[in-house]
């Protein structure tokens, strides 16, 4: 144990040189040895010569000479015998277990198929795919292990199945499998394999539709602007608006609910089918300032009143206050384009940044107004009437922290590296 074992020899050979007789006589003697190895072993010359001391403090060495005093009966002298343990195999049958290896090897290559289908997200089946081949490899129970891989390759199919159709839910599944396999499986029981192969129900991140086109003018707009500096981010006023119903459920508060209460007035949450009444707002945001909160009164929003309500009241004054380094920011809508808004924008020497289409993802005030619906729906008193509902949006963007729209906007950088990764696809954060 603290030592290299070396197998003693019982016996040796030697050559005697007798001068008397003027000869040489081979013998064979017997090499005594101690029964008392407490005589032989020396723990303390051990325990020097193992260099044990230079790896252990005070404290374990002496509890490593504790243990070796306590169980110094346990090291014999005679290399490869014990009479100290007694080690028993129980077996629970006499017989053997035989499984059908080409078996075996059918459902390995099953099993390997379906991880490559899987492709990037391959390492999600990580759990099913090591339990089977810890069944495979290290059980011994032929029908245990006939049960438990078939459950683990149908776990496999469970997941594969609902990453390619994300929209079904565990009881189609369950139907399928049902139907397909001929042996009935409950909801509870596909909803649990999902999970464990790294899948849970959640609701979809709602995006604009993008065509290649789209994406690619996404990329290349992305790799122009990767690099640029928090000085440069910092000269840019990102503008958007945007609507707030008064019966609109964003689907941002979850109730707690007893079981069977479903549709107890207290768990119910009214709202209007085609949305109700609202407001149209319109706001500005840059590193170290914002804008005013501009709501817009009833009525659609064309390029006229575009131009009398936000680009000469609060456009063009950002644009005398710093001057020609300020770059303006919008999103493409339809009366930000028109003859009157481009003629003004010209005339006032502001500079418009190229922004690519349906890309709201990488507009940082979007989440200025995830912000503010957040905020208006954790109100004890949500409001009820228009007028409520300008004086909440007004209040609510006036307590918003400057530093939260600081980090958005010096999050651009961020932002272009995830899109050029998904390669124009939509981003989430």
């Amino acid at each position: 144990m603290l030592k290299p074992y070396y197998k003693r020899p019982e016996h040796i050979k030697v050559i005697i040189n007798d001068e008397t007789q003027n000869s040489l006589a081979e013998k064979e003697l017997e090499i005594p040895y101690l029964e008392n190895n407490s005589l032989v072993y020396d723990f303390e010359d051990v325990i020097q010569a193992s260099e044990l001391n230079k790896h252990l403090n005070d404290k374990q060495m002496d509890r490593l000479r504790e243990l070796l005093n306590k169980y110094s009966k346990g090291f014999s002298n005679n290399p490869g015998l014990t009479n100290l343990v007694e080690h028993e195999i129980q077996l629970v049958s006499d017989q053997p277990a035989y499984l059908n290896v080409h078996w075996c090897a059918k459902i390995a290559d099953e099993v390997e198929k379906l991880a490559y289908q899987l492709n990037e997200e391959a390492e999600r089946t990580e759990r099913p795919i090591r339990r089977l081949s810890k069944v495979m490899y290290g059980s011994t129970c032929a029908d245990m292990q006939v049960d438990v891989m078939g459950e683990c390759l149908s776990s496999i199919k469970h997941v594969v199945g609902a990453r390619r159709n994300r929209r079904q839910t565990a009881g189609e599944i369950a139907r399928h499998t049902t139907q397909a396999t001929g042996r009935p499986i409950s909801c509870f029981t596909v909803a649990r394999r999902l999970h464990g192969g790294g899948l849970f129900a959640r609701r979809p991140v709602r995006c604009v539709p993008l065509t290649p086109a789209h994406r690619r003018r996404r990329s290349l707009w992305c790799r122009e602007h990767r690099n640029s500096g928090d000085n440069e981010w910092g000269r840019v006023l990102f503008t958007d608006e945007s609507r707030f119903s008064l019966s609109s459920d964003s689907h941002r508060i979850l109730i707690w609910r007893e079981r069977g209460s479903r549709n107890h007035p207290s768990n119910i949450i009214e709202r209007d089918k085609y949305g109700g009444l609202g407001v149209l707002i319109w706001g500005g945001i840059m590193l170290g300032s914002r804008t005013y909160l501009h709501i817009f009164d009833a009525g659609s929003v064309n390029g006229t009143r575009y131009c009398n309500e936000i680009l000469l009241p609060y456009v063009r004054l950002f644009r005398g206050a710093m001057g020609l380094q300020f770059l303006f920011m919008d999103d493409n809508a339809p009366f930000h384009r028109t003859v009157a808004a481009k003629q003004l924008l010209e005339s006032e020497d502001i500079e418009i940044m190229d922004w690519p289409a349906r890309s709201p993802d990488l507009n940082p005030i979007e989440h200025v107004w995830d912000f503010l619906g957040r905020r208006l729906a954790a109100r004890t008193l949500p409001p009820v009437m228009i007028r409520e509902l300008r004086l909440a949006l007004q209040d609510e963007w006036a307590a918003m922290l400057q530093q939260l729209i600081d980090t958005l906007i010096l999050s651009m950088g961020r932002r272009c590296e995830t899109c050029l990764a998904l390669r124009g696809d939509h981003i989430t954060n």
